[in-house]
């Protein structure tokens, strides 16, 4: 079986064909998605997506490029919608930090560290980004007892990924390791027992200049299998496995 631990599924890329892209995921053999959402507005369509599609599991977080759009309020209303829900939610997702953009690493760092107190709170794992942050983000979860916690779409450096994996965290490998070598490096030097793969749907396809969806996860599992040497098969069940020890598998609406 196959997991998607990592997409956009409420944002409107889907808003016309959404059942025909679960549908075809389902092909796929997928034992569940896990859509994120980043902000109250995403945060809802999610858990409404999630009411329709059993193979959809939410994770509800706030994303750091909207943090800056966001008051105190507006955090804490999500804190308080996660504790609420806690039962019905898969991950605590998307959060983190991005040195990208022009965006406060005062205001992100510290709803980040809100979302780390929550997860250790509700035992739920994190969904993390980390784009041109990934030392800080790093930091930030390993000075916590945060537990399982993946780095989604990881581009950082080699030995962070080392670091993340030691710790017994995940790496999340995306689709677009067909063809981005520091993504293949990340994966062929990280032990499998501590990736995850995801399409972070509807960016990063596999196939260039076609919109990516969750079916396509597959494709990532494949490479993975390439550049480890080993047997599909055995590759699908480990990160398989990995990906149900993450979410909190009785999230139902």
């Amino acid at each position: 079986m196959l997991a998607d631990m990592h997409c956009h599924l409420v944002l409107r890329d889907f808003q016309k064909d959404l059942a025909d892209v679960i549908e075809r995921a389902k092909k796929a053999n997928p034992g569940f998605i896990v859509s994120v959402g980043g902000n109250v507005q995403e945060n809802a369509k999610t858990m409404e997506i999630s009411r329709k599609f059993q193979l959809i599991k939410p994770a509800i977080g706030i994303d750091p490029q909207w943090v800056d759009k966001m008051d105190e309020a507006q955090i804490e209303e999500i804190a308080d919608f996660i504790l609420k829900n806690r039962e019905k939610i898969a991950m605590i997702g998307e959060v983190g930090l991005d040195y990208s953009r022009n965006y406060s690493v005062e205001k992100q760092k510290k709803a980040f560290e809100r979302m780390i107190q929550l997860s250790e709170k509700t035992k739920l794992s994190l969904s993390i980004h980390s784009r041109e942050a990934e030392q800080d983000a790093f930091d930030m979860v390993s000075s916590s007892d945060a537990k399982n916690a993946v780095f989604h779409c990881f581009m950082g450096k080699l030995s962070i990924a080392k670091k993340i994996a030691d710790l017994g965290h995940f790496v999340s490998v995306p689709t677009n390791v067909v063809f981005n070598s520091q993504v293949q490096e990340i994966a062929q030097n990280i032990d499998i027992r501590s990736l995850v793969v995801e399409t972070d749907a509807p960016f990063l396809s596999p196939f260039r200049g076609k919109r990516n969806e969750p079916a396509f996860v597959a494709e990532a599992v494949k490479k993975i299998a390439e550049l480890k040497k080993m047997k599909l098969a055995d590759v699908e069940d480990v990160i398989f496995e990995n990906s149900s020890k993450i979410i909190n598998a009785g999230a139902r609406i």
